[in-house]
């Protein structure tokens, strides 16, 4: 039946080529599988056979190997003719099983697929995948190897709907069964980003590649087809986003691969080639260094134009520099890139916007993403955007001051530490390590009350992070400065505070270093800051500590830090304890001098809270008897918060709902503004303060 399929080889002993066929087709040897497969249909030659009814299916089955070691050789039409063969052979046959003509029928439709018959090759898919649910079930890996095939058929056809239905279906069950590093599981997601390429959904299909070339160069190989292909795939996705450097540095590796393990001529190679040199062709981006030329140049010739050079560049290089000041007018920024047409003022003509968002890519420039959250590294050469108005303060190995965007146009607060000889002593590596750190947290923190962080920096002699807002001016100085006007306003900071400490604890991290020079006034509104010696213990078994204090502040140190024992959350409401002290004292009238000077003549006569509780004690006191009545409230809250048994202080959330009074308390409700009398951003703490 078979044996004009075989007219080649020559009867040799029999031996169970079946298996070898399958092995070599395993280790992608197509050539010497096919040879095997011959030979396994001549020992099995159903019209020789004295024993035909129990070999058919045999070798129906090496038929099928057969077949489809064909389609992998590109001999598309032999394969049809022979599964063609098969299927008739099976279905004409009472002792055939179901499974071997579903399996046959999605061979074939593998064959004509390739043949370009896509109605016929999606009809004998869509049967085989059916048969296979039907016997083997959702999650077998022949059901899969069908699902995916359907979905390629689709994609031929454009049916891209269809197709990413099948194909993402499919990875995720592969993931499931075979695990995420599996060679079927990266194929899928190879196709799944394919059919995102096709449709020109770039962003999506690099999401969907990001780790998948590294997992292939595992799986497969770093020069396997599949490899290639794969970052092939991430280079045109690169490519059309206008990634032209990194689809460029992707396609040089490609194209030497290619040329050289499948040679000079074959379509694959020319195919990388060319789009190599498309991406060679187009403009490279604009530096920092020349936006910033341009921008200085503008300067002269018109100063409203100086302050938007990227949008200048392009409606330049586009033809359509009459527009600027439309633009302009209309509210456009520099730092609205990267746009889209439907995002663009109506007054462009759709050629004019399809043009501008294709020419995009030469202002997109790293400054862009720092104000974005990003973290930015600056070369020696490139220039960091920044202009440097005021100095707000300096230490021995940095600096805070107020910077102005040049990209935006915005007005930050920058903070700084040098780089150069960072390891060369302990107090620079410490610094270093407390900068990271503080970074580190603010990244993932946000809260009214908390300073924001707008982005961060490296560059070669400083690491940098930009913040909001750029504060009036401390605590500390507020509370020299402020008069019984302002007293309703400085009395809200407690339930602000409070509310903010709260939030930081249900995110798991203690601030270490709470103090007035930490707390910033701004418009009569207070920001928690300077989180260098913040400890973030969400990946840790519990909010105890017991190592070295490192950089605390004395004055507002618990005694549990001051004499190196057991600390957690509770330690920072010491230090808003004694915060919350000195906002007493002015609130009564007096100046946080004169407690310091009570202190010295008291108790034991030391000048900080921890060893002198019993001057804290008798100046509450003294507190009540003086002032407004209803201040007293503060005073109680204060006392809770001062006990040195950290034990016995309360938690921020306890501390909150002393604070609001749970909304009954008239006579506490000006303790805290309007933006934190409800728990909506207080944040869970998640247990944070047992220990």
């Amino acid at each position: 039946m078979y044996s004009k399929f075989y007219p080649r080889v020559k009867k040799e002993k029999t031996e169970d080529y079946q298996l070898l066929g399958e092995r070599l087709y395993t280790e992608e040897k197509y050539a010497d599988a096919e040879d095997a497969f011959r030979r396994e249909l001549q020992e099995r030659d159903v019209e020789n056979s004295n024993t035909r009814e129990n070999t058919l299916n045999y070798a129906s089955h090496s038929a099928q190997w057969l077949g489809s070691t064909l389609t992998r050789l590109a001999k598309n039409s032999e394969a049809e003719e022979l599964l063609l063969l098969v299927v008739e052979r099976l279905k004409d046959s009472a002792e055939s099983e179901d499974i071997w003509i579903i399996t046959t029928l999605r061979f074939l439709g593998e064959a004509t697929l390739h043949n370009n018959m896509y109605s016929e090759a999606e009809a004998y898919l869509w049967d085989a995948l059916q048969g296979y649910k039907r016997i083997l079930g959702n999650d077998h890996i022949d059901t899969l190897a069908a699902e995916l095939w359907l979905g390629r058929c689709c994609l031929e056809q454009a049916k891209y709907t269809e197709a990413k239905g099948y194909i993402r279906d499919a990875s995720r069950r592969y993931e499931r069964v075979l695990g995420k590093n599996h060679q079927h599981t990266l194929l899928s997601v190879i196709w799944l980003a394919y059919v995102y390429v096709q449709q020109g959904k770039c962003i999506e299909a690099e999401r969907r590649l990001q780790d998948i070339p590294s997992k292939c160069e595992i799986t497969f190989g770093e020069e396997h087809l599949n490899t290639l292909w794969c970052k092939e795939l991430l280079a045109t996705s690169h490519y059309e986003q206008g990634n032209y450097k990194e689809a460029v540095t992707s396609l040089r590796t490609i194209v030497q691969i290619r040329k050289r393990t499948l040679g000079v001529e074959n379509p694959h190679t020319l195919a990388s080639e060319r789009l190599l040199q498309q991406a060679l062709s187009k403009k490279p981006p604009y530096t920092d260094n020349e936006i910033l030329e341009i921008s200085v140049e503008l300067k002269h010739k018109s100063p409203q134009w100086s302050r938007f050079p990227r949008t200048y560049v392009l409606l330049r290089d586009i033809g359509c520099l009459q527009h600027l000041d439309d633009m302009i007018k209309a509210g456009f920024s520099d730092y609205m890139f990267p746009v889209t047409e439907q995002s663009l003022p109506p007054f462009l003509q759709q050629s004019q916007r399809s043009k501008l968002v294709d020419a995009q890519y030469l202002v997109m420039s790293q400054s862009l993403d720092l104000e974005r959250g990003k973290h930015c590294y600056f070369k020696k050469d490139e220039s960091l955007l920044l202009e440097t108005k005021q100095v707000l303060g300096s230490g021995g190995f940095g600096q805070v001051d107020k910077v102005l965007s040049l990209v935006s146009y915005k007005e930050y607060a920058r903070k700084q530490v040098r780089r150069n000889r960072v390891f060369t002593g302990n107090r620079k590596r410490d610094c270093m390590v407390q900068f990271v750190a503080e970074i580190e947290i603010l990244k993932r923190i946000n809260h009214q009350h908390v300073v924001k962080l707008v982005g961060s920096y490296t560059d070669d002699r400083y690491m940098g992070l930009i913040m909001l807002p750029v504060a009036e001016m401390n605590l500390a100085t507020y509370l020299e400065r402020v008069d019984d006007s302002r007293h309703g306003e400085l009395r809200t900071f407690f339930g602000c505070l409070g509310r903010a400490l709260q939030f930081l604890h249900g995110q798991g991290v203690r601030h270490k270093d709470i103090k007035p020079a930490n707390i910033l006034v701004h418009y009569g509104r207070v920001f928690l800051t300077d989180f260098g010696l913040s400890f973030d213990f969400t990946d840790a078994e519990g909010s105890m500590t017991t190592s070295m204090v490192v950089g605390w502040t004395r004055k507002y140190g618990a005694p549990e830090v001051a004499f190196q024992e057991p600390r957690n959350t509770r330690s920072d409401i010491w230090s808003l304890g004694v915060v919350f002290l000195e906002m007493v004292v002015v609130l009564k009238g007096k100046s946080v001098e004169e407690m310091e000077a009570f202190f010295a003549t008291h108790g034991s006569r030391r000048q900080f809270a921890f060893s002198n509780l019993t001057a804290v004690y008798e100046y509450i006191r003294e507190l009540k008897h003086t002032g407004r009545k209803s201040d007293n409230v503060t005073l109680e809250w204060v006392e809770q918060m001062l006990q040195e048994d950290l034990l016995l202080r309360p938690t921020a959330t306890q501390l909150m709902g002393s604070i609001t009074g749970g909304g009954q308390d008239d006579e506490i409700s000006g303790f805290c503004g309007i933006c934190c009398s409800s728990l909506d951003d207080s944040g869970n703490e998640s247990g944070a303060d047992d220990e």
